[in-house]
């Protein structure tokens, strides 16, 4: 292999993105760039109406199985559960701290539902108990156990991900 020392021109290309991006404006000196919040430093909010997309075991198995659609989730600002799994009413509390407000979790001692018997209802309430943290944005959100494994996939009642009109 032969090699050819590089010019001045492809020297001036390699080193033109160390040159100043941005003129001074609004304060800033010379050179520098305002750089906004990283989205990792905000504050999620898990408050809304949610549709429960996916459902998974601790086996990564399906649990929603011919119930897609109809389990839902209701999470308000104020830390209260409602919701249902298709069959039975859910309801609780639940508590979002840590940084960004990436830790959620789901007590036992304050989830219950009603108790309406259903064959292959998807097993809601214990699959939030497994949930420690939470990752997302405003129209989805992963519920995620202890080790990172996703629990559950929820998208805001009203977004449209498969073509289907919303729920009402």
């Amino acid at each position: 292999m032969k090699l050819a020392p590089i010019g001045p021109a492809l020297l001036g290309l390699m080193f033109s993105a160390c040159a100043p991006v941005a003129e001074s404006t609004g304060g800033l000196e010379s050179g520098m760039v305002e750089i906004s919040e990283p989205a990792a430093s905000r504050s999620l909010s898990v408050a809304g109406e949610w549709s429960v997309e996916q459902l998974l075991s601790a086996e990564d198995e399906d649990l929603l199985d011919g119930w897609q659609r109809a389990v839902v989730l209701g999470l308000s600002a104020n830390g209260a559960v409602s919701g249902s799994t298709g069959c039975n009413e859910i309801f609780g509390s639940y508590s979002q701290s840590g940084p960004a407000g990436a830790s959620l979790e789901f007590p036992e001692a304050d989830l219950g539902s009603t108790t309406a018997g259903c064959a292959g209802e998807p097993p809601l309430i214990r699959r939030l108990l497994a949930v420690h943290a939470v990752e997302g944005e405003a129209g989805g959100l992963e519920l995620l156990d202890e080790s990172g494994e996703l629990v559950a996939r929820l998208v805001r009642r009203g977004e449209n991900t498969d073509g289907m009109a919303p729920l009402d």
